[in-house]
Order: structure tokens, then C-alpha cells, then sequence
């Protein structure tokens, strides 16, 4: 299904990345997770109803450290511009800390590699350029010889763009993330360049 909001909108190729990595548990899930799939009839509506419903509400009152929570809001207000309250207004959880080691471990086994790493991102992009590989080639050949599932950055943006591919390492857990150096040398081998 298509929704509206796409239209005229060029594919990013994700949807043929998904597809081929199919449903093999060996396959590093690195690829993006967009879906073009609405939610239920109702949901919706059940769901901002909620919002401003205090029984449907379950959210903890386990809001983070002050100190930090103070951090962030400063941190916020200079990006912003807009005055953010640290005690109302920021939650720290622990999800941050568990994407940090997922890409940690794989700045750790590609460490000599051409990565582009956001500082607390949730993804990274492998320039194949200077490997010698257009991203759609690398894309297909991590997959296929790889057991990863990345996305060929092609038409994402202006000029250079499909010299990358982008690793969205978010569901994937350090457990699996370890060994990719072996699979990424396998399915892309330096080329002499």
C-alpha cells in the first residue's frame, strides 16, 4: 500500500532492501524501518483521546538525574532558542546508553573503515565510494554475501549521495552487531583503488 503522502515522492529503494533480506534470522537488520502502513481504523482516534486522559496514562514518574535533565535543557534552549524546563519538560531513559554501545561496537569492528558516525545517533553511514562501490552494488552485495541489510543512500540527497550506504543499527542488539567486521570484509573486499 501507497499512502498519499508519498506521492510524487521517488522510492529510496528500502522496500527492495526489506524484501530481499526476507525473513532469514542470520540477516543483520540494518536497513531502514519506514512503513508506509497506516494504522487500524480507530487507532488513531483511540490513541489522542488517550493523550489527555490521566487513567491511560502509565508513564513512571522516573524522570532521569537533575543534574543531567538540567544538561539537556540547557543544551535544548541553545539549539532551540526555545526555554525548555528541566523538571517538566525533559526525561532522560536508558535507551540512549544502549544505541551508544551498538555503535560503539561497530565503530570498534569497522574502525578502519570510511564511517560517517553521528555523536549520538542511531545509525552511521559506510562510505563505499572509496571502497571502489556504488551503494545500490554494495547494498546488494552486503546483503547477499554479507547477511546485512543496509540501505543504498542513493537519490537522499544532493551530489554524493550514493557513495554511501546507511547502517540503522537501533533493533539490533550488540550480541549480533558483533562479527560484522567479518561479513562486511566478505561481501565488500577492499578493491585496490
Amino acid at each position: 500500500m501507497v499512502v498519499k503522502r508519498l506521492d510524487g515522492i521517488p522510492g529510496f529503494s528500502i522496500d527492495k532492501v526489506a524484501k530481499a533480506a526476507g525473513d532469514d534470522p542470520y540477516v543483520l537488520r540494518l536497513e531502514n524501518l519506514d512503513t508506509d502502513l497506516l494504522p487500524p481504523s480507530g487507532i488513531t482516534e483511540i490513541t489522542l483521546s488517550a493523550l489527555t486522559n490521566d487513567d491511560s496514562n502509565s508513564y513512571l514518574p522516573f524522570t532521569g538525574n537533575a543534574r543531567l535533565c538540567q544538561a539537556v535543557a540547557t543544551h535544548m534552549n541553545k539549539l532551540s532558542g526555545r526555554q525548555y524546563n528541566p523538571e517538566k519538560e525533559i526525561v532522560i531513559t536508558c535507551g540512549g546508553t544502549e544505541w551508544e554501545k551498538r555503535r560503539n561496537t561497530i565503530l570498534e569492528e569497522l574502525h578502519d573503515f570510511p564511517l560517517i558516525s553521528a555523536s549520538g545517533g542511531w545509525s552511521m553511514l559506510l562510505n563505499v565510494g572509496e571502497l571502489g562501490y556504488d551503494s545500490f552494488t554494495a547494498s546488494k552485495l552486503l546483503l547477499e554475501k554479507g547477511k546485512i541489510a543496509a540501505t543504498p543512500m542513493r537519490d537522499w540527497g544532493q551530489l554524493n549521495s550514493d557513495q554511501f550506504v546507511r547502517f540503522v543499527f537501533s533493533n539490533e542488539p550488540v550480541h549480533r552487531l558483533k562479527g560484522i567486521r567479518e561479513r562486511v570484509l566478505h561481501a565488500l573486499p577492499k578493491k585496490q583503488l
